[in-house]
């Protein structure tokens, strides 16, 4: 039986990673993340689901220096994997984010 997946669409990047967060937003976190702006360029690429190929390509760098970004990465944000990556990012913008520090409720009204 043969799947319903589109195995080409898996190859194109994600336009939704791309829009995730502003322009504007990914340099506070990458500050706040202490990341080089390499390594914060790369993690905008994870975001949207690029090959590191295709990293290597863009940024006219060897494969080899992409792969030792991504260690430096893993090290830097203590994850083991791209996956993990994205969920440190998700939290670490969650803390920056002024609404959720805020004890407003959903509806916009401070709890009595």
């Amino acid at each position: 039986m043969k799947d319903n997946v589109d195995h080409a669409a898996t190859l194109h990047p994600c336009p939704i990673g791309r829009e995730l967060f502003s322009p504007a937003a990914w340099q506070p976190l990458g500050d706040f993340l202490a990341l080089s702006p390499q390594e914060l360029r790369i993690v905008q690429f994870v975001f949207q689901w690029r090959t590191r190929r295709w990293m290597s390509h863009k940024l006219k760098i060897s494969p080899h220096t992409v792969h030792a970004h991504f260690r430096r990465l893993y090290q830097k944000l203590d994850v083991a994997d791209e996956p993990e990556l994205i969920l440190r990012v998700f939290d670490e913008c969650i803390r920056l984010c002024p609404l959720a520090a805020s004890p407003a409720s959903p509806h916009g009204r401070t709890p009595e």
